[in-house]
């Protein structure tokens, strides 16, 4: 048996509180859209790529959920009420 980890369990053992509180934020989370908002994606771009060229993809979505860890996620769903596959962040939209 490791020493450690037998004295580790104990709530009074620093390495416990340490290792084993949760994180609280102390700030709430906040969204930068909100539901049904219509926003792009960022296209992903190759090395070299014109820096003229558009960034972004030519279709537009709408945000279907939003999920709040930190940072915040997104849903989105296309016009035809199909969603996309995946979770997006802020700056990708």
């Amino acid at each position: 048996m490791d020493l450690l980890l037998l004295t580790s369990r104990k709530p009074s053992n620093p390495y416990y509180i340490n290792l084993c509180t949760t994180f609280r934020s102390s700030s709430p989370i906040r969204f930068r859209f909100a539901v049904d908002d219509v926003v792009r994606i960022s296209k992903a771009r190759k090395i070299l790529k014109k820096g003229y060229l558009s960034g972004w993809t030519g279709e537009t979505f709408k945000i279907y959920k939003r999920y709040p860890p930190n940072p915040p996620t997104y849903v989105l769903q296309d016009f035809s009420s199909k969603e996309i596959a995946g979770r997006f962040y802020t700056e990708e939209l």
